[in-house]
Order: C-alpha cells, then sequence, then structure tokens
C-alpha cells in the first residue's frame, strides 16, 4: 500500500524517481534478490561516477 502511495506521489511530483528505487532496492536485499540488485536501471551511474560529481 505504501508503495503504490508513493507511485501515485511520483506521478504527481510530488516524490522523486530515487524514492521509489532506493524503496525497490531495499526489498531486493531486504529478501536476498541479487538479481534485481544487478539491474542498471535500479543503478543506472556507477557509485564512482555519482562521487566525482
Amino acid at each position: 500500500e505504501h508503495f503504490f502511495e508513493l507511485l501515485e506521489k511520483f506521478q504527481k511530483g510530488l516524490v522523486e524517481l530515487t524514492t521509489l528505487l532506493e524503496l525497490l532496492k531495499s526489498w531486493a536485499v531486504r529478501f536476498e534478490k541479487d538479481y534485481f540488485l544487478f539491474q542498471s536501471y535500479l543503478e543506472p551511474y556507477p557509485k564512482e561516477l555519482l562521487l566525482a560529481i
């Protein structure tokens, strides 16, 4: 239910995409779904690149 509320807020421009992606990543970690953790959609840029910005 919380996720769907966040989706509605995202559609209205009240929540950023990163909020949704972080929630999805936390679920992947919690439920040990490594396949999802390596998806480029969840983390499109290497961490090293983000640190350089």
